[in-house]
């Protein structure tokens, strides 16, 4: 064997013996990790790029994968819904209260000012940087990246057009009004937001018609439906 093959030979070796060890303490924690989310009945979940999430039937959330996304969830109390954007976790108290924690590049969750000002937020959705909430008197919500003009709802309330539902794509936001009627903002490289064939209708439909349009990535519409 030439020498240069043995060389190789000795740094890889050298190399596996110095990061064993840290692969095995990867191992074991993702083991803790599964085991503690086991232990609980999950009653709803949520994914976001390299993290999963249950709401519990504790009205606690278990999280597992990169918990730079989560961090902080273990200390939440009575929950009623969680929603997972790229990168950060939010969640809503069933006193209407929005909690969020992990990355806040985009300031995705400062969420603080919604609950300072007195208002009941019924309902939240996350886009990849992004996140929405819904009002109990119909106003929606919306803080984070808007290089797509996802969170320029604005002339939704200003219109009181009474939205009842809202879902955020990754880079477009959606609402569903009293009437039926489907609004959207936000990017539309391949016609996501062009949702006026879907017109007034029941809610199902509406629904029906989005999930052939558009993709409405790392959303649980189980809550809603």
């Amino acid at each position: 064997m030439k020498p240069t093959n043995y060389k190789v030979i000795s740094i890889l070796l050298a190399l596996i013996l110095f990061f064993q060890p840290l692969l095995q303490q990867h191992t074991l924690e993702s083991a803790e990790l599964r085991l503690n989310i086991s232990d609980y009945e999950q009653v709803r979940i949520a994914a976001g790029k390299q993290h999963t999430l249950a709401l519990t039937n504790q009205d606690k959330v278990v999280g597992i994968g990169k918990s730079d996304s989560f961090q902080g969830v273990e200390n939440w109390e009575d929950i009623k819904q969680v929603v997972s954007g790229t990168l950060h976790t939010v969640g809503l108290t069933s006193d209407g209260q929005v909690l969020a924690v992990g990355n806040n590049d985009h300031n995705q969750t400062d969420v603080e000012q919604w609950n300072d000002n007195d208002q009941e937020i019924v309902q939240i959705s996350a886009g990849n940087f992004h996140t929405v909430g819904l009002t109990s008197d119909g106003e929606v919500l919306a803080i984070g990246y808007d290089d797509y003009d996802q969170i320029k709802v604005d002339e939704w309330n200003n219109n009181n057009q009474g939205i009842v539902q809202i879902i955020a794509g990754g880079f477009h936001t959606l609402g569903v009004t009293s009437e039926g009627e489907v609004l959207a903002v936000g990017y539309n490289h391949y016609g996501q937001i062009e949702v006026q064939e879907c017109g007034k209708t029941d809610l199902l439909f509406i629904l029906s018609c989005l999930s052939k349009q558009i993709s409405l990535d790392s959303q649980v519409l189980s809550p809603f439906i």
